[in-house]
This record gives C-alpha cells, sequence and structure tokens, in this order.
C-alpha cells in the first residue's frame, strides 16, 4: 500500500472508526499529513496534470522511471521535456501526467531511494575497494577505518559475488 492509499484509509477510518480507534486514526492522518504537506483537497484531487521532476545523471532519472511505474503501474509513462526554444531536450527533467496525490507520492519515494541508492552505491564502491585491494599500506601508528559487524558481514557477502580479475589475468589472457 503506498503512503497516499495509507492516508487515505486512515482518513476514512478517523471519519467512520469508534472511540479510541477514531482518535488514534485523526492523530496518525495529522501527523502523515503534516510530514509529507498532504492537504485533503489534494487527497480528493483526481484531475490529471502534467508534472515536472529534476534530476541529477543518467541514474536518478532511471530511478525515477521506475518510481513513476511504481506509483502509476501500467499506466505509468515518463517522458523527457524539450526547451520551448531550441526544441533539444532538457537532461535534468522528466515529466509524467499524474494527480496531485500521485506526484507527492513520487515525489517522497524519490527522495527516499535517491539518498538509499547513494548510500548503496557508495558501500558498493568501498566494498570494490577493498575486494581489489586498492588502497596503500597503514603507516606506523595509523589504524584502519571502524566498522560495523553487520557491514563487515555485508562487504563480505558482497565480495563473494564480485568477480575474480585480476590485472595479471588479463595480461596472461593476451599473451
Amino acid at each position: 500500500m503506498n503512503k497516499v492509499e495509507l492516508v487515505k484509509k486512515l482518513r476514512a477510518l478517523a471519519e467512520n472508526g469508534c472511540g479510541g480507534e477514531k482518535i488514534n486514526a485523526q492523530k496518525k492522518l495529522d501527523e502523515l499529513m503534516a510530514k509529507y504537506g498532504i492537504t485533503d483537497d489534494e487527497l480528493d484531487d483526481e484531475e490529471i496534470r502534467d508534472c515536472f521532476f529534476e534530476v541529477h545523471g543518467d541514474r536518478e532519472r532511471q530511478l525515477l522511471v521506475q518510481i513513476i511505474y511504481k506509483v502509476q503501474g501500467e499506466k505509468g509513462t515518463a517522458h523527457p521535456v524539450g526547451n520551448r526554444l531550441t526544441g533539444r531536450v532538457v537532461r535534468t527533467k522528466v515529466a509524467c501526467s499524474a494527480t496531485k496525490a500521485q506526484k507527492i507520492e513520487i515525489e517522497m519515494l524519490f527522495d527516499f531511494y535517491k539518498r538509499l541508492y547513494k548510500k548503496e552505491e557508495q558501500f558498493f564502491f568501498d566494498t570494490f575497494i577493498q575486494k581489489h585491494e586498492l588502497f596503500g599500506e597503514l603507516k606506523d601508528g595509523e589504524e584502519g577505518q571502524e566498522m560495523s559487524d553487520e557491514d563487515y558481514f555485508k562487504m563480505r557477502n558482497l565480495m563473494r559475488g564480485m568477480a575474480d580479475e585480476t590485472p595479471l589475468r588479463q595480461i596472461e589472457g593476451r599473451a
């Protein structure tokens, strides 16, 4: 269930529930609507509009397109934005047709997954460096970076799935 559907269900429960259920639903509804900046009008507005999103790079563009498809299913179609004067595609913008509620959900998910992807991408890069030993020796008195047990096991398992290529194998393969 997406966040907009959850908010709509909470609103129905707050309006039609009984006793404590109604009160708790209203509290949670108010909290979520404030957190995500959703108004009652936006929840009820089903008019489809052109929506524009800013992206930085191909990976963010791909991520946004996936999120649009997740939110809208088969109807989800992202398309490039053209510059009115030159007719050229604006590489930092992506458009789709969506309701206000869908746009809010797309923005929330995009923000969340963009941050998560950057974090995971950095972890993958650090793992790649460790797997292929692309670092120098520590100097006397210097200490390596501390890592949690959870990150250590995650890194170890990720390394197992990486290729065991080395420059020496590449040279031997060509000789």
